[in-house]
């Protein structure tokens, strides 16, 4: 595959999604605004209430746990 703009050629190809793709989605299609209201999770460290479950953050990559507080294991 081959892109459009040669900057993007080494980001494509990967075998899962990354964290600010998700983000970028999210922010696109308003999903985000589901969780505006007072009971969403408080997330740490860059992460943001998952649509599905404002209660759970979607975290960034090195950071888990419901409100990404805590250092991911691998």
């Amino acid at each position: 595959m081959i892109a459009r703009q040669s900057d993007y050629q080494e980001t494509m190809g990967s075998d899962m999604v990354a964290f600010y793709d998700v983000s970028m989605m999210n922010e696109h299609y308003n999903c985000k605004v589901r969780c505006n209201t007072g009971n969403n999770a408080q997330c740490q460290n860059g992460g943001f209430a998952n649509p599905n479950d404002c209660s759970v953050c979607i975290c960034p990559s090195g950071y888990g746990g419901k409100l990404c507080n805590e250092r991911e294991v691998r």
